[in-house]
C-alpha cells in the first residue's frame, strides 16, 4: 500500500481515457444525466473494470442501481454535511473517498465500506483530500464530456492506496 500522488493518478486517467475516449465522453454524459448514485458509482464501475482491463460497455454506469441504497446513504449524508457546513461535507468526503470502489470491488454495503474507506483515508488525509480535490476539477473542466476522469482518478488512487 502507498501514498496517493495525484499527478500519477491524473496521468493514468488520462491514459485510460483516451483508450476509448468516445465510451468515456458517452458514459459521462449518460452517468451526468443520471445524477448521483448513478453518476459517482457509475464512474467508479466502469473505472475498475477499466483498471483491471476488462472491456467497459455503456451498461456498467447503472451498476449502483442494483444497490441503490448502499450508494444513495453516503452521498446524503455527505450532502447533509456540505449542506449544514463545509467542514463536515469535506471531512465526509475525505474519509469515504475510496467507499464506493470498495462496495464495487468486495460486494459489501456502505456501513462497512465507510469504515473501511476512513481508516485508509485517515492514513492519507493530505494526499487523499488533494486528489479527491484535483480530480474533481479534472473531471469538472468541461462538465459531462470529462466527468469520467474523475472516476477514473479516484480508481487509481483507490488501487494505489488498497492494493500497492
Amino acid at each position: 500500500m502507498s501514498e496517493p500522488s495525484v499527478g500519477e493518478h491524473v496521468g493514468k486517467a488520462i491514459e485510460v481515457f483516451k483508450t476509448d475516449i468516445g465510451t468515456w465522453i458517452v458514459i459521462g454524459i449518460v452517468g451526468y444525466l443520471a445524477l448521483g448514485v448513478g453518476m459517482w458509482g457509475g464512474f467508479q464501475n466502469c473505472a475498475l473494470k477499466a483498471s483491471r482491463g476488462e472491456k467497459v460497455e455503456m451498461g456498467d454506469v447503472f451498476y449502483p442501481f442494483s444497490r441503490f441504497a448502499d450508494f444513495f446513504i453516503p452521498a446524503v449524508i455527505v450532502g447533509v454535511g456540505f449542506v449544514l457546513c463545509m467542514i463536515p461535507g469535506v471531512v465526509l468526503a475525505i474519509w469515504w473517498y475510496y467507499a464506493y470502489p470498495i462496495m464495487i470491488e468486495e460486494g459489501i454495503g456502505w456501513s462497512e465500506a465507510t469504515k473501511k474507506s476512513k481508516e485508509k483515508a485517515s492514513q492519507y488525509l493530505v494526499p487523499t483530500f488533494i486528489t479527491l480535490f484535483v480530480g474533481n476539477i479534472v473531471g469538472g473542466i468541461l462538465g459531462p464530456i470529462t466527468m469520467a476522469l474523475s472516476g477514473l482518478v479516484q480508481v487509481d488512487a483507490y488501487n494505489k492506496v488498497f492494493k500497492g
